[in-house]
């Protein structure tokens, strides 16, 4: 959702947060090679996995970084 990836970049770049944006896991995982992240912040519902699972491959591959998962209404499934 653009809206809410614009309200947090603003409110995260006010405490002086870098802030580093991918539209898929295979962009972020380039950002996460590039850069030393500190937090991971997704969506539920991303291209091509669940975020938990974009979340778990995270765990693996960088053990250190805080990861938030943001989920809106998604049905009782999720």
């Amino acid at each position: 959702d653009v809206e809410t990836l614009g309200a947090l970049h603003r409110l995260l770049k006010r405490d002086n947060c870098r802030v580093l944006t991918a539209a898929t896991p295979n962009e972020a995982f380039e950002l996460l090679a590039l850069y030393r992240v500190q937090v991971v912040m997704c969506d539920q519902r991303i291209p091509a996995m669940s975020g938990a699972e974009f979340l778990a491959k995270v765990k693996e591959m960088y053990p250190h970084t805080m990861r938030i998962i943001l989920s809106g209404p998604t049905g009782v499934q999720t």
